[in-house]
């Protein structure tokens, strides 16, 4: 066989075996290679050679041969290629491909494929970085595919993609698959993509099995089996509850207005069809049809006093202006949240102006909640017009060598939100933490 301008010659002597013909009989013989790029076995036939790969501190632990900045301590580890690449010792089967300044410091079979600035936590195995930049794998059996500045924190969690997504630690098998900022927080949570989406919880597994399929702000907090399908700024705190922000159904029969009714069973229909139940009868007050038959009615009530009202079968509310009707509140409809994430790339959160957020909507500041990726004393201050809404004896949104905390707010200088203010967000102190999410909760009006 000839290969290379006649410079390599092989037979194939035995199945799968290439023997080098110019190799001297007996000993052992490295396969080098010139500056022109043929590869010989010993010898110097012309040019400048060198091996092509080395053992680094241990006979197992394999390295290219060059002057790349790359060290390999561990035993049956390799790094296949790149510069100033590591692998620290005490490591066992891990690997490198290629890339910059990536490193593995966790126990045993750890991967990093490429990329730049990656790296596995010691004291844990099992991690998995495809590519990407400064990705970090801090728990065992982690998997980050590629992206930027995502953190897989909880053991078996999963972060395909994206950029400055996290899973915090003890979220086992949490799944992020892309966006930015997106967090989970509790065992089996899901967040398919997005900006700024949060599972989280005050207790262990107080939101497992949730999941956010996508949009932006959006919260599930303390809720166990629920969904958010999308849209902006919803918070779901009620446990095995899907959120739909709005819900189209095609192929309605044209003209007219439909109700959607649910029997005994929770089944979903049309007006009169496809299951039992009955509309509300409304009888006082002005009543307009405007769909659906004299026994199941669509009725707009217009300048009517609604006192002492009992309401049975399946009610469908609309475009209510009152708080309460019969005594029942309404004013669950009104909370939501906004928030910032914090995240200082590794180091401590550094002080000073983080970030601004418009509110669209008249609302009351009530509560705030805090959290960190660890145990760590931060103090945050919120701003309108660069002046603090919080002011001196105001209770500050505070990790105090702690994980989380939270608590309603007390002696603030103004809790009132106009529509469109603009709230800064700046932190006074931080020591330790490296990474929080801060949600404000507002009561609208």
């Amino acid at each position: 066989m000839d290969f290379l301008s006649n410079n390599i010659y092989g037979t194939n002597t035995t199945a799968g075996t290439l023997t080098i013909l110019s190799a001297t009989a007996g000993g052992t013989n490295l396969l080098l290679i010139d500056s022109t790029g043929r590869v010989y076995s010993g010898g110097t036939p012309g040019g400048s050679y060198s091996s092509l790969w080395k053992t680094g501190s241990t006979l197992t632990a394999l390295q290219p041969n060059r002057a790349d900045g790359s060290v390999n301590y561990a035993t049956n580890s390799t790094i296949a290629g790149g510069h100033n690449n590591y692998i620290i010792s005490g490591n066992t089967d891990s690997f490198i491909g290629a890339g910059y300044n990536n490193k593995i410091y966790g126990s045993f079979n750890n991967f990093i494929g490429g990329g730049m600035n990656n790296k596995s936590k010691a004291g844990f195995n099992g991690s998995f970085i495809g590519n990407g930049a400064y990705n970090y794998s801090k728990e065992s059996q982690t998997f980050i595919g590629t992206g930027r500045n995502n953190i897989a924190n909880g053991a078996y969690s999963s972060i395909l993609n994206g950029k400055d997504n996290f899973t915090k630690l003890g979220s086992l098998f949490s799944f992020i698959g892309s966006g930015r900022f997106n967090s989970g927080s509790s065992f089996y949570s899901f967040i398919a993509n997005g900006y700024r989406n949060i599972v989280t919880e005050t207790t262990t597994k107080a939101s497992q099995f949730s999941s956010i399929l996508n949009g932006s702000g959006n919260t599930i907090n303390n809720a166990s089996g629920s969904t958010i399908l999308g849209g902006s700024n919803y918070t779901l705190t009620d446990s095995n509850t899907t959120l739909v922000p709005k819900l189209r159904i095609a192929n309605l029969p044209s003209g007219g207005t439909y109700s959607l009714l649910a029997d005994s069973s929770g089944n979903v229909f049309k007006g009169a069809t496809g299951g039992s139940g009955s509309s509300t009868f409304v009888q006082n007050g002005l009543n307009t049809y405007t769909g659906g038959t004299s026994s199941l009615p669509t009725v707009n009530i217009s300048s009517a006093t609604l006192s002492s009202l009992t309401v049975t079968g399946n009610t469908i509310l609309n475009g209510l202006s009152a708080n309460t009707i019969s005594g029942t509140t309404f004013d669950n409809l009104k909370k939501t949240s906004f928030g910032i994430t914090l995240d200082g790339n590794g180091g401590v959160i550094s002080t000073g102006s983080k970030g601004f957020i418009t509110i669209p909507y008249i609302g009351t500041i009530t509560n705030w909640y805090i959290t960190s990726d660890a145990s760590g004393s931060i103090v945050v201050d919120l701003k309108r017009s660069g002046t603090s809404i919080i002011g001196g004896g105001g209770n500050k949104p505070t990790l105090s060598s702690a994980q989380r905390a939270n608590a309603s707010v007390s002696g603030w200088t103004s809790t009132a939100i106009s529509a469109n203010d603009e709230i800064e967000f700046n932190v006074d102190s931080s020591t330790t933490v490296t990474r929080i999410n801060l949600i404000i909760y507002i009561t609208k009006t």
